[in-house]
Formats: C-alpha cells, structure tokens, sequence
C-alpha cells in the first residue's frame, strides 16, 4: 500500500451475501450507505445471482463453502478444484472476487461441526496464490481458534505464495442466548478497536433484516449496528482507516511484526 505501513486500517466486513433475501437487502442498503466496506458472497446458495445483480459499490469477495459430508472424504486435488469452482463461478459472471474467505471449522478443521481434522489451509492458500487474492487467514491467531503449529506454517506459505493476509480478524462468535441485546454486541466490537495492530485488520459480522436461521436476533442486531454507523465511527475515532482488499496493493507481510 501506498502511505504509512504503520497506519491501522480495517476492512468492515458484511458477511454471507446470498444467503437470503434478508441479508442481500441489508448488505445492499450497508453498501448504499457507505457504513461497510467489503462483502463475501455464498455462491452455492438460491440467492447469489440475485446478489450480483445488486452492483454493488463494495468490494465483492467469495466466501468458500463446503458440503460437510463430502469435505469429510475429499482428497486434496478435488478440494482445490471445488474452490476453483466457486472462483470460476464468479469470474465467468463478470464479478471476479476481491479476496477469499471461509468458516473457521472449514478453514483449521476445529470445532463441532468441522467434518476434515487439518482443514484446507493449503488447498485454500493455493487458489489463493494462483488468482492473487487476498485470504482471511489473520497473521495473529484469536484466543481459542486454529492450531498454533499449522497456523504458523500456514502464515509462511501464503507469505511464499505472495497471499495478502489481515493482521487480526474480529467477529463475535456467541450464539444469540448469550448476547445481552444489540448493547452488547456493539461493546464486544467497540473492544476490539482498541486491540489493533499496525497493518490492516478485518470486522467481520453477519447481518439481515428479520431473522432467518439459528443466529436468530443476531444478524438484526448487527446489522442495525453496523445501519447505524456505530463500528465506522468507532473506528474513525480511533484513528482507524476504513479500507478493503479492493482499496489497494497492500504487500503479503504489511504491518507484521518482526
């Protein structure tokens, strides 16, 4: 990037664009409003040609997702060819994505509803290298996600491969019983503006307008937090620069430490 490698930028991200007509709506009027910066797209789902045919004015990433059965049996080859499919499904629709990202159960192979131990941190790194996008992949691991050693070894091949990662990642994990209300979930993203690092870091929440699966509330109440402005101008008054992986050429190892 041009300017301050030291300056602390954030891309605000609208996550699960072509879920629902729920979300396409509310990451339509987000984007309208200027209050997020970047989004990623279901390519799988019902609703992601309509998505694309919003044009939206924000950067337009793939969110990569899987069949859990099949991810559990998948070899290498036909993961990375499942990935390169969603790309291509995008490409051949004039909307090459900005970046990539994917669920952190898909990613590290962690948590309850990962189906693959290991994950596809290198088949998702090699798509990634190959189109040159940038990964959600956080040079600083979050407390309790991901596998240290891998996650290490990870970092060092996208650095090798020239694949941008983010310093740090943001979203609020909880399920909806354990949020105390809209309040709370601004103060859980409010806290993180503190916390980052020189480089560029990613917020990323999942909102709609009604609800419309398990997270319940939540998508309504981060989405009204994000209409409302709230995170952007928490950020602004920290210093923060809102930015995307569309905005500029940041290099692989931008704001990393030593």
């Amino acid at each position: 990037m041009s300017g301050d490698v030291r300056a602390i930028r954030a891309i605000i991200t609208a996550d699960d664009l072509g879920l629902s007509p729920a979300v396409n709506d509310a990451v339509a009027e987000l984007a309208a409003s200027g209050t997020v910066t970047a989004t990623s797209l279901l390519v799988g789902r019902d609703h992601a040609q309509a998505a694309l045919e919003l044009e939206l004015p924000i950067a337009v990433g793939l969110h990569v997702e899987f069949e859990p059965a099949w991810l559990a049996t998948a070899g290498h080859a036909e993961i990375e060819a499942a990935i390169e499919d969603q790309v291509d499904w995008m490409r051949t629709r004039a909307a090459p994505p900005t970046h990539l990202d994917l669920h952190t159960e898909a990613l590290y192979g962690l948590g309850p509803e990962a189906t693959r131990p290991g994950g596809v941190l290198m088949e998702a790194i090699a798509v990634a290298a190959r189109h040159r996008l940038p990964l959600r992949l956080p040079r600083r691991l979050p407390d309790g996600t991901g596998a240290p050693a891998a996650h290490r070894l990870a970092v060092a091949l996208a650095d090798d491969s020239g694949v941008r990662l983010p310093e740090t990642i943001h979203t609020d994990p909880r399920p909806v019983a354990a949020i105390d209300g809209p309040r709370d979930a601004a103060r859980t993203y409010a806290a993180a503006v503190g916390t980052l690092p020189a480089g560029v870091s990613e917020f990323f929440l999942h909102p709609a307008v009604a609800e419309i699966d398990g997270l319940g509330a939540k998508r309504v109440w981060e989405f009204e937090l994000l209409r409302d402005g709230l995170l952007r101008a928490r950020l602004e008054a920290a210093g923060v620069v809102p930015t995307s992986w569309a905005a500029h050429g940041a290099s692989p190892q931008e704001g990393a430490g030593p």
